[in-house]
């Protein structure tokens, strides 16, 4: 584990960066998907806001066949992409207005451009990453301002270290569309560990059903990512809570906000029935303080 420096890498006269030599088959190529959904303008996107051009700048730098990713993103595969970042967005927000001097860390961050759609004052952030897809984002995406790179897994406590955490500022975790890919064996020590070293913080995450995981990972092997399969499944955020009395868990409808008016027929009855059923949730844990102190407010 280790941060990189903020001055990037050399793109050899910014030619296009070739994702294959530098991120295996697998998990790791996945970063694409969000990537291409938020640099791609499209009148799903909630408002208007989540459509960037800085995700637009680095999807104009990737030499990458989006062929069949384009081909298997229906209308409502791209929506959950989209609301997932417009939460995410809306609890970035929330949480810098009343932690101005907290700390962020955006799990699992491949080419997430979340950072650079925020005002983050004074507010630390990190982006945490292995060490591949770290040295891929160094070269597209290289930090600015307040943001720090991490190369490490977020399975090794060894990133918990590296963390800057004052408890009375507060601490918000985002893993958007990580976890799907761990199983409840792999995440269960991570989340009692976030826990334990970071008492009174925050951990956000998006997560499917049992059902919706059979339909998420079809989606996957459409775009071409079969070596990349999702294993975590949440039918009841009870089942979390469970897992240990420091976390206090709640879940969410993730079609809040999704803008219907603008959908096509088919792709309201997914979110219709997709809705009646649960399959996609926000999730968010709170941990329990210490010495009185506790979870910040989204």
């Amino acid at each position: 584990m280790h941060f990189l420096p903020s001055k990037p890498l050399p793109m050899r006269g910014r030619k296009m960066l070739k994702i294959a030599d530098y991120l295996s088959e697998g998990t790791a190529r996945t970063l694409l998907m969000p990537l291409c959904c938020c640099g791609t303008a499209s009148r799903l996107n909630p408002e208007g806001g989540i459509y960037d051009a800085r995700a637009a700048e680095v999807l104009r730098q990737v030499d990458y066949d989006f062929t069949r990713l384009r081909r298997a993103g229906i209308e409502y595969t791209m929506l959950c992409c989209l609301l997932r970042e417009w939460h995410l967005d809306k609890l970035v927000r929330a949480f810098v207005a009343g932690h101005p001097e907290g700390t962020i860390v955006n799990l699992g961050c491949g080419l997430s451009t979340a950072a650079f759609r925020q005002q983050l004052g004074a507010c630390r952030w990190y982006d945490l990453d292995v060490p591949e897809v770290i040295r891929v984002r160094q070269m597209l995406l290289p930090p600015e301002g307040g943001q720090q790179l991490v190369a490490c897994s977020l399975l090794d406590p060894a990133w918990m270290e590296a963390v800057t955490f004052v408890p009375e500022a507060g601490a918000l975790f985002l893993a958007a569309g990580v976890f799907y890919y761990f199983s409840e064996a792999q995440l269960r020590p991570l989340v009692l560990g976030m826990a334990r070293h970071f008492p009174g913080g925050r951990l956000w995450f998006d997560a499917v059903s049992r059902r919706g995981l059979k339909i998420a990972n079809l989606f996957v092997r459409l775009a071409g990512f079969r070596q990349a399969s999702m294993r975590f499944a949440v039918d009841d955020p009870a089942e979390l809570a469970r897992w240990s009395p420091l976390l206090r868990v709640q879940g969410s409808s993730y079609y809040v906000d999704a803008p219907r008016q603008r959908l096509g027929l088919v792709t309201r009855l997914h979110v219709d029935i997709g809705e009646r059923l649960g399959m996609v949730k926000n999730m968010t844990v709170d941990f329990a303080g210490r010495q009185g102190i506790s979870a910040p407010a989204a």
